[in-house]
């Protein structure tokens, strides 16, 4: 005769934990089977390990909100008066012009009173010759 298929699993208990966080982007990373003695990641056994791994905190929910999959769900829609704020902004640069000069301000290494006082003195010892000509 026929035999009759093996009864089901029983249900599993739903896991609370998996549904409670987000799901996380992949990360790429190479494994390391043997840790480095010396290494953040040894870890030190008893009341007076000094190894960095033994007194390293973990928040765990900063960790998750920074590798968090993005849901996708844009942020509710602004009031009209905001949106016409945005639309009345006028720029006295082109977008490609305003990026090169924000480039070159940030590689000056100066504040942004020390790069007008420079350029107020035209003190080459601060600002080249070059820099000068690409804030033209």
């Amino acid at each position: 005769g026929m035999k009759t298929p093996p009864p089901l699993p029983p249900p599993q208990s739903p896991d609370l934990t998996a549904s409670l966080t987000p799901p996380l982007k992949p990360l790429h990373w190479e494994k390391i089977h043997r840790v480095a003695q010396g290494s953040l990641w040894v870890r030190g056994d008893g009341p007076k390990s000094m190894s960095p791994a033994s007194s390293l905190e973990i928040n765990s929910e900063e960790l998750q909100s920074y590798f968090a999959v993005d849901s996708g769900k844009k942020a509710a829609p602004e009031a009209p008066v905001a949106r016409q704020k945005r639309k009345s902004t006028a720029f006295l640069l082109d977008v490609r012009r305003t990026s090169n000069c924000e480039i070159l301000l940030t590689s000056l290494k100066m504040s942004k009173t020390e790069v007008v006082a420079a350029l107020m003195e035209m003190d080459e010892g601060k600002l080249n010759e070059s820099a000068i000509e690409s804030l033209r």
